[in-house]
């Protein structure tokens, strides 16, 4: 029996090997399979003992060449995308920081251009300021002339007891006519002296600052407090001086206006005159002022315009012959011979430009050509305004002229009820 099952065993076997098949039918005994053998073969026997059949391990795909290529082809793209990325990083980086300097150049040139700019604009207002002033003083005679105004006045000395003006006394004459001279004793000035009237003549300048108000000095309004003539009437203890007349001789204007003296000041050198009819000064331009509080200051350009040596430097423009000849005519009284060359048109103030030398809080020094008979005139400021009234010159030294700061005078005129005019 052994045997037989052995051989048989022995037969599948090699039918197995020779690629044969046959069918098994075998009982499962105690982990054996028994299978019949080829009927032609002795019988046989064989014992197989069998296991569980291995799972089969799957390859690695590493041993792919197609996978381990396409993983070699991803990793060159990461490689490749991270390198571009990188580069492209550094690019943007290095662009950004050239722009941050073209951008900080360009701020420095903005900068550079800006100042070169202020530069060009100062020295361009420079130049314009420079023309300016060099045409201020035509544009000012052009524009204000007509509203500066010549004052001719006179005024008279009247006896307290009588009321009668004091007389000049008449000059003794010799046997051959001339007036006596010397240390010869002349006769005083009295009441009842047969000699004209004792008149002082003074002349000034004036402007007209609108609503027919005329800005002047206090010494033309009240001209007897600083002259000496009062010392020639120190007999008559009892004489008090009284104008006679106050005119204004306008350009452009044949006939004077008269003046009504308003308001003085105590202090400063001011006094506030009105035009006597309403309607005369309507014809008459009138003088801004400036109102600030500042308007003056050291080197700035000033131009005064009056009339310096009143009717004698009116003369001295008139042709050769025509002076002497109206002179002789008219020239007994100066307010005569004014009126004359009133009639001719010859009333026209003159102009003169300086610079403001010194500042106090009550005066303004400054060096514009100036003369006798300029008291009074209006002083211009850069601005085209009055900045100031002259009020005197230094004698030794005529290039060296005061004037009030006007806003002094601003305050008194708005007490004479003044409005301003703009």
């Amino acid at each position: 029996m052994n045997r037989a099952i052995l051989h048989r065993n022995k037969v599948q076997s090699r039918n197995a090997i020779a690629g044969k098949v046959f069918p098994v039918t075998s009982e499962h005994r105690y982990g054996v399979k028994i299978a019949p053998c080829d009927s032609s073969h002795a019988a046989r026997a064989r014992v197989v003992t069998l296991s569980q059949p291995q799972p089969r391990q799957p390859k690695s795909l590493l041993h792919s060449p197609a996978k381990l290529a396409a993983y070699s082809i991803v990793g060159l793209l990461v490689v490749t995308i991270f390198c571009l990325g990188w580069m492209a990083y550094r690019i943007v980086q290095q662009t950004r920081r050239l722009a941050g300097e073209q951008s900080q150049r360009l701020a420095r040139l903005e900068e550079q251009i800006s100042r070169t700019s202020q530069q060009v604009s100062g020295l361009a207002q420079s130049n314009q300021d420079m023309l300016a002033s060099l045409s201020l003083p035509a544009k000012l005679w052009s524009d204000f002339s007509g509203g500066v105004c010549l004052i001719s006045g006179s005024y008279v000395f009247i006896d307290s007891n009588t009321g009668k003006p004091v007389r000049a006394p008449r000059k003794q004459k010799n046997e051959s006519g001339p007036p006596v001279s010397g240390d010869a004793e002349q006769p005083q000035s009295t009441i009842e002296a047969e000699g004209p009237v004792a008149e002082v003549t003074f002349e000034g300048t004036g402007f007209h600052v609108g609503d027919g108000y005329v800005l002047t000095n206090r010494h033309i309004a009240e001209p007897w407090k600083y002259s000496f003539w009062p010392q020639l009437f120190s007999s008559l203890r009892n004489a008090k001086p009284r104008m006679a007349k106050l005119l204004a001789f306008f350009p452009g204007h044949p006939q004077p206006y008269t003046l009504r003296v308003g308001r003085v000041s105590s202090y400063d050198d001011f006094a506030v005159c009105k035009l006597s009819a309403a309607e005369e000064w309507k014809g008459i331009p009138a003088l801004p002022l400036d109102h600030n509080s500042e308007p003056a200051k050291v080197g700035l350009a000033v131009t005064v315009m009056g009339y310096p040596d009143g009717e004698d430097r009116l003369l001295a423009a008139l042709p050769k012959g025509d002076a002497p000849r109206l002179v002789e005519r008219y020239g007994k009284s100066s307010l005569s011979l004014i009126r004359q060359l009133a009639r001719r048109d010859l009333i026209k103030p003159m102009t003169a430009q300086g610079h403001v030398m010194d500042l106090y809080e009550d005066r303004i020094v400054y060096d514009a050509a100036n003369g006798e008979g300029s008291s009074g005139s209006p002083l211009f400021g850069p601005s085209g305004r009055v900045i100031g009234v002259n009020f005197g010159y230094f004698l030794q030294n005529k290039a060296s002229n005061y004037a009030v700061p006007i806003g002094r005078g601003i305050r008194l005129l708005q007490q004479a009820d003044w409005k301003t005019v703009e």
